[in-house]
């Protein structure tokens, strides 16, 4: 990582044993606002432990909350996370539990634009109110239902499908007050669904076999795939920037062969069709010798396009990928055994709002 230094990282709160910093925060006066993403660990008991990185002041900091939860979505009143597992639950920005809620989300979470509507995928799809958590439409016969997100308008949710006879797209129209569903059909199990800000195209991530994924390009008004990707091989994870012109997504490596392919993260420029390979994060110790690299799997972006926060799966890594600069500002190498799991972005309470 060009121009990178280490510096002492042990003493950061709980579990942070390595810090690389690759490019210093802005202090002027075109700094950019301040962001706070939160990372959830996999596997967890009772009690489980997040990280929070805020943007303007580069620092991590460990939270122990609600645990046995995996995905997580940011509420847009800047206090409220959602955390999606087998059952879901619902805290404040500390990760203090507020109240449980009887849905699965072990496929995702999501909260729409304007804030008011929340959705739970994974053995079946739930869409509740923010404020009071009840449903506003629900079908526990879609199995297997897989990340999503909302239309601009929070009219509509789309999420990936990918049941042992049925792939594809659910959509949910008609939010809030007058719901159905139909399926877009695919040959592949679709992982993830991202509509563009316009709904003209929706990005697709498709896994393929445990050595092939797809990220697929479709065109609404053509009704036709007009771009394929190829992500060899493990799947990964997406996100798009606010204004719809990048796409970012990972793959995480081969789990089958004997000497795994590499993790890779992507970055997709949807307005030019050009595709961006950033080579794999390296750590490295402080005799400047290779540890490890990281394995890309949940991405997430910040809501004025700064930044993308990359954690990997199963593996105790979380680094911050500055898109102005094309370079990674922060990476965190944490105690071995923790398992990083999904990542949410939060405005500050300063600035209002969240994706």
């Amino acid at each position: 990582m060009r121009g990178c230094r280490i510096v002492a990282g042990c003493g950061l709160l709980l579990t942070l044993c390595l810090l690389v910093v690759c490019d210093s925060p802005g202090t002027g006066p075109s700094a950019p606002q301040e962001y706070v993403f939160y990372v959830s660990r996999q596997n967890q008991g009772m009690s489980g432990t997040y990280y929070r990185y805020n943007t303007q002041s580069g620092t991590l900091d460990t939270l122990v909350g609600a645990g046995g939860r995996s995905r997580i979505a940011a509420g847009l009143d800047g206090h409220t996370m959602f955390l999606g597992g087998a059952s879901s639950a619902v805290t404040d920005d500390s990760m203090r539990l507020l109240e449980m809620l009887p849905f699965n989300g072990e496929g995702g979470t999501a909260v729409s634009p304007d804030g008011h509507l929340l959705a739970l995928t994974g053995l079946g799809v739930t869409i509740v109110r923010a404020a009071d958590y009840s449903t506003v439409w629900q079908d526990t016969s879609l199995q297997m239902a897989f990340q999503g997100a909302f239309s601009r308008d929070s009219k509509t949710f789309y999420c990936g499908l990918g049941g042992p006879d049925s792939n594809g797209v659910i959509i949910v129209t008609g939010l809030p007050s007058a719901p159905s569903y139909h399926i877009k059909r695919y040959a592949n199990r679709v992982l993830n669904v991202i509509p563009s800000p316009d709904e003209q195209h929706w990005y697709l991530y498709c896994w393929v076999s445990v050595d092939v994924s797809r990220v697929l390009v479709y065109d609404v008004g053509a009704d036709s795939i007009i771009r394929t990707i190829s992500v060899s091989p493990g799947p990964g994870d997406m996100a798009l920037t606010q204004d719809g012109d990048l796409l970012f997504f990972s793959n995480y490596g081969s789990p089958s062969a004997l000497s795994p392919a590499p993790s890779y993260f992507y970055c997709y420029d949807t307005q030019r069709d050009i595709i961006d390979t950033i080579s794999p994060i390296g750590f490295v110790n402080s005799g400047g010798e290779m540890i490890g690299r990281m394995v890309v799997k949940f991405l997430a972006v910040s809501d004025n396009d700064r930044y993308v926060v990359a954690t990997g799966y199963g593996h105790a890594q979380i680094a911050v990928y500055d898109i102005r600069g094309e370079r990674f500002r922060q990476c965190y190498q944490l105690d071995a055994g923790t398992e990083i799991g999904d990542v949410a972005c939060k405005r500050s309470e300063s600035v209002g709002g969240s994706r």
